[in-house]
């Protein structure tokens, strides 16, 4: 175990949301564009069941062993943190961190009622946060995760920086991402490809890149990393099975969202729920989930 916590707390919460310093964006670290709602937090659950046997894979590639200390980073309601219980055991820690009080309330919720008393917490900026009010000592480590985040923030280095200062060298980082091409409904469909077209202008609009996964060898490099494994994956899906749901969920979810935000043309909106709706009950139509890559790295000694 290359870091450990000091004192076992049950699901200690610290809030480190602290101030940008001058020119800096305080809301970039951690911009989460599809929100916080009841709805996403709920939406977010169902995609870790469905993306659950790669992502069980790819946390194997961390090597964790019983008594390590990992952060989840950009943690959400917490629907990865059994994984990672389970893999460091009872003398291990797991800290939580994420800027939105919904996320961590879920995350408290589910600690709770799980009655884990290695789990802590933290409500604070990603690229600023420190662990040690969680009872971490910065640059103690053994792992980070950080799952469907990068694609976020517009400088997606200085949240690989700060995931660096976490952790102790030779510690290992896990990031899950998109290289967002791939996704498709057959029989084709014009209104599905409106939405994906306008999902991938919203990231951009916020300054994210939904083809993060591509540059993680590069951005790895760049911030003191050795590239260990980079595995992409693509799931499909028919109508009604969990693929399926996962994708609809997302679009019926924020398709409303992408018109209001100038994304999406109501006519393209129309035809997407139309064209969904007859795809949903065709059964030799198929679904194609974009490329998820899960790339692990060693921070250099």
């Amino acid at each position: 175990m290359l870091g450990s916590a000091r004192d076992p707390v049950l699901a200690m919460t610290t809030d480190d949301r602290r101030g940008a310093g001058p020119g800096e964006d305080a809301s970039d670290a951690s911009r989460y564009v599809l929100g916080s709602s009841r709805a996403e937090l709920e939406r977010l659950e169902r995609q870790h069941a469905v993306w659950s046997d790669p992502m069980a894979d790819w946390l194997d590639t961390l090597a964790l062993e019983p008594g390590a200390t990992v952060v989840d980073a950009g943690c959400g309601p917490g629907a990865a943190i059994a994984d990672l219980v389970a893999r460091v055991g009872p003398s291990g820690t797991v800290v939580g961190v994420d800027r939105s009080d919904e996320a961590i309330a879920a995350l408290r919720a589910r600690v709770a009622t799980h009655g884990w008393t290695n789990v802590r917490t933290i409500v604070g900026d990603l690229e600023r946060a420190s662990l040690v009010g969680a009872g971490v000592e910065d640059g103690a480590a053994d792992a980070v995760v950080l799952r469907w985040v990068l694609s976020f923030p517009r400088r997606p280095e200085r949240l690989l920086e700060a995931c660096a200062r976490w952790l102790a060298p030779g510690g290992r980082i896990l990031v899950v991402d998109y290289d967002h091409d791939g996704v498709a409904v057959f029989p084709r469909s014009a209104g599905f490809e409106a939405v994906v077209r306008a999902v991938r202008a919203l990231y951009r609009s916020q300054g994210g890149d939904p083809w993060i996964a591509g540059r993680l060898p590069a951005l790895f490099d760049a911030t003191g990393f050795e590239l260990d494994a980079f595995d992409p994956r693509v799931l499909a899906g028919a109508p009604g099975d969990a693929v399926w749901s996962w994708v609809g969920d997302f679009l019926a979810l924020h398709a409303e969202e992408l018109v209001a935000g100038g994304f999406l043309a109501r006519d393209e909106h129309d035809a997407f729920t139309r064209e969904w709706a007859e795809r949903s009950a065709d059964p030799f139509a198929r679904l194609v989930s974009p490329i998820v890559v899960g790339a692990t790295a060693t921070r250099r000694e």
